[in-house]
């Protein structure tokens, strides 16, 4: 099972997701939703793909491992709740070959870093998983000194850095556009799109002064974090 396509479907699900729910929502951005208006999106797109399956959502972590061949014997890893779940498993005819995890409301790495922990460890223990994916929705406005766009562009590129520094020698990180194909590289940050549009103005938007919406420009970025070991 090719992660090219997986990437630029779940990418466009979420977009899909966000343009969806600002129209339900009168001006709302994915952010104000519940997360699994996306993680249902991503799983309706990869179900029509090649060789997928089986979309599972919610599905238990040790149930996944053991399926994907994991060996669990032995001394727990606190990077990896067993009882806990996998946003999203796909699998093809054999088993499971891929694990996501979806985040909406991403101010900064800290918000990631327990899922990049969590694919990492569950990726050295399932040896038929073959890559695990951070897919993710987030928004700046205007700030101070710098303008949405520039925001977006820092905290990314800060997501990226700490994301290598967490996973270390074991992994790489790319940062690249969804556009054409991703390379092969074994940690990956795939950019699908970043607008600038004025802040939400639906019924649960933020106003200011007299009850007017707040219309100061915000810019938004979805984005997937690859992993996959050296050897897959």
């Amino acid at each position: 099972m090719k992660s090219a396509p997986v990437i630029e479907a779940t990418l466009g699900a979420i977009a899909r997701a966000h343009r969806d729910y600002e129209r339900w929502s009168g001006g709302d951005w994915l952010w104000a939703a519940p997360e699994y208006m996306a993680t249902t999106a991503i799983a309706r797109a990869l179900h029509g793909l090649d060789h997928v399956r089986y979309v599972t959502m919610e599905n238990n972590a040790r149930e996944a491992i053991e399926y994907a061949g994991g060996n669990l014997v032995g001394r727990p890893n606190s990077q990896l709740n067993l009882q806990g779940r996998f946003d999203l498993v796909v699998w093809n005819t054999q088993g499971p070959r891929g694990l996501i995890e979806v985040k909406t409301t991403v101010a900064g790495y800290a918000q990631l870093n327990t899922d990049v922990q969590t694919l990492k460890t569950a990726l050295k223990k399932a040896p038929d998983v073959r890559w695990g994916l951070v897919a993710f929705f987030a928004s700046f406005a205007h700030g101070v000194r710098k303008d949405a766009k520039a925001r977006v562009a820092d905290r990314t590129e800060e997501i990226a850095r700490r994301a290598s520094q967490e996973v270390g020698d074991e992994y790489t990180v790319a940062q690249r556009r969804c556009a054409g194909r991703p390379c092969d590289r074994q940690l990956q940050f795939a950019v699908h799109h970043a607008l600038a549009r004025p802040l939400p103005c639906g019924p649960n938007a933020a106003s200011v002064g007299n009850g007017a919406h707040d219309r100061r420009t915000r810019c938004s970025v979805c984005r997937v974090c690859q992993l996959r070991p050296p050897d897959k």
